[in-house]
This record gives structure tokens, C-alpha cells and sequence, in this order.
């Protein structure tokens, strides 16, 4: 079962980032398999991290550092 939800998300994402591809909105040498295997596991580490430790700050530090990574 988690496999299947990880499987729908990374496609979600990979989806996304396509289409923010095509409207310019990210690069076109962006991997969006990577890219979306990127997402899901940051995503998934910072849901662990908000348990230990859910200071709103440094989670929304690591947002904005996936984000320009993207």
C-alpha cells in the first residue's frame, strides 16, 4: 500500500514538473524522474523532522532550499 501512494506521488510530481516545463516555469534539462524522486523524499524527511523537532522555521528553511534546487 505505501508503495502505491509513493508511486502516485512521484508521478504527481513528475507530472508537475513537466508541465512547469513546458510553461518555462523550470528548466528543460531538469530530470523530472529525479526531480520528482527529489521531492518525495525531501517531503518525506521533513515529515519525520516536523515529528522530532516541528519548529514552523526551520521547516520552512528547508521549503525554500528544495525549492531552489528545483
Amino acid at each position: 500500500m505505501a508503495d502505491f501512494v509513493a508511486d502516485r506521488q512521484h508521478d504527481a510530481f513528475r507530472g508537475a514538473i513537466e508541465e512547469g516545463q513546458r510553461a518555462g516555469e523550470f528548466s528543460a534539462d531538469l530530470d523530472p524522474h529525479d526531480a520528482a524522486n527529489f521531492l518525495l523524499t525531501t517531503i518525506n524527511g521533513m515529515r519525520v523532522l516536523a515529528k522530532a523537532d516541528p519548529r514552523p522555521a526551520r521547516l520552512a528553511g528547508l521549503v525554500d532550499t528544495a525549492l531552489r534546487a528545483l
